[in-house]
């Protein structure tokens, strides 16, 4: 079995990220927003501009995460990149 070249390599990743991105469109819009905003901002300030408690936070985080993985999968599954 051949090995695949780098420019194949970053064309797979391409195409995953872009299901990755289109997969957080299809998930529920706040759990969209706190996995972008817990990649740039402390929990603790998410808390506040969203007006929630830390152990709401690692809720929302957990099924958003959760919501984002099956989606995703679905679509690598499914083929679909659109």
């Amino acid at each position: 079995r051949r090995r695949p070249s780098g420019s194949e390599k970053r064309a797979g990743r391409a195409e995953e990220l872009d299901i990755a991105i289109n997969a957080l469109d299809r998930i529920n819009p706040r759990y969209a927003r706190i996995l972008l905003d817990s990649m740039e901002k402390p929990k603790g300030q998410i808390c506040k501009e969203m007006g929630i408690s830390p152990s709401v936070f690692d809720n929302l985080i957990y099924r958003a995460r959760t919501a984002w993985r099956k989606v995703f999968y679905g679509m690598v599954r499914q083929g679909v990149t659109y």
